[in-house]
């Protein structure tokens, strides 16, 4: 006589309005999170000629003509911290928040075809996009290190939370990517206002130049971009012997605004996704 099977089904339910995620399901199915992001790395350095290598011309190439104009000629301050060293740790967090909000705004679109087809929790999209770029992001920092080394400058104890302020970053970049990915699947019209935004939070950010050069009345407002604290704080684990401090108010104000991001991100994704199949 056959024993009946002890494995539960898996019961799909649909809810209606504002909702959280299913986190136990996502935590459940976390083997299939770590098969997509390796995926998503596969394809994306698969189609390149020189692959992973353009993950170290592109900061390399950028940083270079910001020397050259900003460090150089325009001679902007930085707190007698070589301006290359300046401007290449501040582009460590901000090009991977570049690359993985733009990108992570097409995952919905991108994995249409197994969207229709399988079902898992598609909170994995985004996730798995945000945490590919994490490659260039190891490959960029290879590179700050080459320059640590190059000027003599050891990082201090702050270094220990860099994997703190790391997470921020994550955590920043996969809360926008939340809301484009939504966004771009129901207006495609929104993928044509990735570069303008990508270039603007390039300026609003002190990635070319330091915070104290912003007027002292508009300080507030632009701590409100989480950026900010996020890239104030790499530059204090990493060059806080050059006498870099740390602005702990523009942090607190950036783990703030991303928890906010993040968690208005996480039930507009969970409640708009359940029908986004049919319009992409």
């Amino acid at each position: 006589m056959a024993q009946p099977s002890l494995e539960k089904p898996l019961i799909l339910k649909s809810s209606r309005g504002w909702s959280w995620p299913d986190f136990g399901e996502l935590w459940t199915m976390r083997w299939l999170l770590i098969i997509l992001t390796l995926r998503d790395i596969r394809v994306r350095y698969k189609q390149s000629a020189i692959g992973v290598v353009w993950a170290l011309l592109q900061p390399l190439l950028t940083v270079a003509i910001f020397t050259l104009i900003l460090g150089r000629i325009v001679k902007i301050p930085t707190q007698n911290v070589p301006y290359v060293l300046f401007c290449t740790v501040a582009l460590l967090p901000w090009q991977y928040f570049q690359q993985a909000f733009t990108q992570g705004s097409a995952s919905l679109v991108m994995l249409s075809g197994m969207l229709s087809k399988i079902y898992f929790p598609r909170l994995m999209a985004p996730i798995a996009n945000v945490l590919t770029h994490l490659v260039d992001f190891s490959v960029t920092f290879i590179l700050v290190l080459a320059l640590m080394v190059w000027f003599k400058v050891a990082p201090g104890w702050p270094v220990m939370f860099l994997p703190f302020f790391m997470m921020l970053m994550v955590l920043f970049a996969l809360s926008i990517a939340l809301w484009l990915s939504i966004l771009n699947a129901l207006y495609r019209d929104v993928q044509y206002a990735l570069p303008f935004m990508a270039q603007i939070s390039l300026y609003l950010s002190p990635v070319l130049y330091p915070v104290n050069m912003v007027p002292e009345g508009y300080q507030w407002l632009y701590k409100l971009n989480p950026l900010v604290g996020i890239i104030e704080g790499f530059r204090w684990c990493l060059l806080s012997k050059l006498n870099i401090t740390l602005d702990v108010g523009a942090v607190l104000i950036s783990v703030l605004v991303i928890l906010m991001c993040l968690a208005g991100g996480l039930v507009f994704f969970n409640s708009r996704v359940k029908t986004i199949v049919d319009r992409i």
